[in-house]
């Protein structure tokens, strides 16, 4: 680890441009794009079950302790819907989604939200797995500079005049005076955790709820990690009528090409009634949008791949529905993407609220399962064109 960081350290001094900082990118493609079987063995596989079974199985005996992390997130998942619980006992399926996590990198969670089952194999290369774009995003963003949007507070400090609203960074005991006047002025606000991921580390406090007090409060933040506290984001009616107790965002997916700025992909996220965050990992519904209009252009789909015509809590139609002044979250993102130009791949979420839309956060490492599973098919050859048309750091 003290190496790691040391390297770190020596890489950060060169610019992003140069042929170290390329290196160092380029190590980590390489780790992505390692497989745990051959093209031959997969292809083989793909249609012999008994062959499937003994490269699981050797697998298996070779990393124990990797199958058995693997083995715990299938299993994990398959509980997850009462539909799919009813198969925890079925090996075949059990052995289907370990072969594409091991094959072409797909996890548990893209297993079922797009429908690989009953996919034939040509079907499932169509498809970026979540291994495949992590391969994609260091060949796009600078492993460095990529930490901007790793850490809530960076990119905070960063694009803060985009959020439109107050937040203080919890890191060291010295951060407790703007805490102390930060929680006197916003009461209720958001804590975060500046490296957390789809919603799991964010909630909403009430501080006067607190009967230890702010300062104790602070201090149990402090000694369990490093967060971001925000003031609470009060989403307006045209966007609260889908569920009013999250925040429901649309996320933009941006490239920064040699053609400038392109966004072929938009969708929004809505929570369930009674949950404040709208991530499909945490429950949420995810819809298409048409990047044209600002309408809504297809069902909800949540990551089992269950479809919803209208929200199943407000029963609000999805398909067709506009969302406001849309043309503005469109031209924000554009302006937006440009002011980090090594980070060429960022997913943005915004927020409508007081008549505009806000930055909710940036993400540099934004997963592709949103438009895969709301527009039903895969979209590997498209991202591939797209990045015919960038500078990458490691072609």
């Amino acid at each position: 680890m003290h190496f790691a960081k040391s390297v770190k350290s020596i890489v950060r001094r060169f610019p992003s441009d140069s042929p170290v900082r390329k290196a160092y990118n380029k190590r980590k493609v390489a780790a992505y794009a390692a497989r745990a079987f051959s093209g031959e063995q997969i292809r083989k596989a793909e249609t012999d079950r008994d062959y499937l079974r003994q490269l699981l199985s050797a697998y298996a005996a070779r990393y124990p302790e990797k199958n058995e992390t693997i083995m715990e997130s299938v299993l994990r998942q398959i509980m997850g819907s009462a539909v799919t619980a009813e198969r925890q006992n079925d090996q075949a399926l059990k052995e289907e989604i370990v072969f594409c996590k091991l094959a072409y990198g797909f996890s548990p969670v893209e297993f079922f939200g797009y429908e690989l089952e009953g996919k034939t194999a040509d079907q499932r290369r169509q498809y970026v797995s979540d291994r495949e774009l992590m391969e994609y995003v260091y060949r796009m963003n600078d492993r460095i500079d990529i930490s901007l949007f790793n850490d809530k507070a960076d990119t905070y400090r960063r694009f803060g005049k985009y959020y439109d609203r107050e937040a203080v960074a919890v890191e060291t005991s010295d951060d407790y005076r703007d805490f102390s006047g930060f929680a006197e002025k916003h009461g209720v606000f958001v804590k975060k955790k500046v490296n957390g991921a789809m919603g799991r580390d964010v909630e909403l406090i009430d501080i006067r709820k607190e009967g230890s007090g702010p300062e104790s409060f602070f201090a149990e933040l402090e000694s369990t990690g490093k967060y971001l506290i925000e003031e609470l984001i009060v989403q307006d009616k045209e966007t609260a009528v889908f569920n009013e107790s999250s925040v429901n965002t649309v996320k933009f997916l941006s490239f920064l090409t040699s053609k400038g700025v392109r966004i072929p992909y938009c969708f929004m996220k809505c929570g369930r009634k009674g949950s404040f965050v709208d991530n499909g990992g945490s429950g949420g519904i995810l819809v298409g949008i048409d990047l044209n209009t600002g309408k809504l252009d297809t069902d909800g789909f949540d990551e089992y791949h269950t479809r919803y015509p209208a929200h199943p809590d407000s029963g609000v139609i999805f398909n067709g529905y506009q969302l406001p002044r849309f043309d503005e979250a469109l031209a924000l993102c554009m302006h937006l993407s440009p002011q980090a130009p090594s980070v060429r791949y960022i997913g943005w979420d915004l927020a409508y609220t007081k008549g505009k839309w806000v930055v909710v956060e940036g993400n540099g490492m934004n997963q592709l399962i949103g438009p895969q599973l709301v527009y039903e098919r895969g979209i590997k050859q498209e991202i591939a064109g797209i990045m015919k048309e960038m500078d990458l750091i490691v072609g």
